[in-house]
């Protein structure tokens, strides 16, 4: 199957953490502050950080990234065990629009394990499959997602290493959930998978301890996973993580992402482990219609 309009179609993964978004346009990658917040006007109009972002879409107004982080009045980001929310939508169209000015565009996005029911997927997928307009700072484009991959978050990352059919327990620590997912050739264990309700970020007293989290992880894993499993860790704070893993289950390493591009593999940082295998999934399933 193959489209006639080539060089206005872009396969792009978009990751809508709750503390930093994740982008993957073949080797390109990107990331910023996830915080989205109602817009005020600003007399003085400070720069607060890189990522500072003023939007417009569908006649509402707002701050996204750092700008939001540090401006905004009632919270600065939604966390939770789903994606399907409007400010996850946000923090893709802003990730869009950072990063393309592609006509048409090829989507793969994430959801935590335990909510990606089909009925989420459809509504995530009919928040995004339509012409979307959206202005960033003073910057109108328009663009049309065509269509959407939604994707377990944790068993995407799986699909960012070379393929094996063996058991393998994947620990995806993000800031509002771990995704703790099983696969044995290639796919999921429902049974030996699931999704916390905590995350590094979801601590009343701040930042959860590194200590503090493997051993909430060891502790809700260990009835089901065995001492001697392959582990494989990912998202931002694998490498803080992974050595309390490592104390519990001996066979646990860090991934390293690689992404398949037609100039061949390109490694990238854990943190993108989800994004890079979204990422995957969609150039297995979209190529045929873009120009890549």
């Amino acid at each position: 199957m193959t489209t006639t309009n080539h060089a206005f179609n872009q396969i792009i993964a978009i990751d809508a953490g709750n503390n930093e978004v994740k982008l993957c346009i073949g080797s390109k990658l990107d990331k910023f502050c996830s915080a989205i917040a109602d817009w005020h006007r600003r007399p003085q109009q400070e720069q607060h950080g890189p990522d500072d972002m003023e939007w417009e879409y569908q006649g509402m107004k707002g701050f996204g990234g750092t700008l939001a982080k540090i401006e905004s009045e009632f919270g600065s980001s939604m966390y939770g065990v789903s994606k399907n929310h409007f400010e996850a939508t946000m923090r893709i169209l802003l990730a869009l629009h950072r990063n393309t000015n592609e006509k048409e565009v090829y989507l793969a996005v994430g959801n935590p394990y335990d909510s990606l029911t089909k009925e989420v997927a459809m509504d995530i997928k009919s928040s995004l499959i339509k012409s979307h307009e959206i202005k960033v700072n003073g910057s109108l484009k328009k663009f049309v997602i065509k269509d959407v991959i939604v994707a377990a978050e944790g068993a995407a990352a799986f699909h960012s290493i070379p393929y094996t059919t063996e058991l393998v327990r994947i620990i995806d620590v993000g800031s509002g959930t771990v995704n703790l997912i099983s696969i044995l050739r290639g796919r999921i264990i429902d049974i030996e998978s699931f999704t916390t309700d905590y995350g590094m970020l979801t601590s009343k007293y701040g930042e959860a301890s590194p200590f503090a989290i493997a051993r909430g992880i060891i502790g809700d894993t260990s009835k089901k996973w065995k001492k001697e499993d392959k582990v494989k860790v990912v998202g931002g704070p694998a490498e803080i993580i992974a050595p309390f893993i490592k104390n519990h289950y001996g066979n646990t390493e860090i991934i390293t992402p690689q992404i398949w591009t037609p100039d061949g593999i390109k490694f990238a940082p854990p943190i993108f482990s989800n994004v890079v295998g979204m990422y995957n999934l969609a150039m297995k399933k979209f190529s045929d219609l873009v120009q890549v």
